[in-house]
């Protein structure tokens, strides 16, 4: 498990989560768009 957590904390993953926090504005919607998506096509399938 330990060199599973190292990656988790390099330079590399900060800079990807703090790129991330940047975009977010733009790629919020597009998540939330596929997740309710996803829940849409879940409900059907369900019926």
């Amino acid at each position: 498990k330990a060199p599973v957590a190292v990656p988790l904390f390099s330079p590399r993953t900060a800079t990807l989560f703090l790129a991330g926090l940047r975009d977010l504005p733009t790629v919020a919607p597009l998540v939330i768009f596929a997740l309710s998506d996803a829940v849409a096509e879940a409900l059907n399938t369900q019926r």
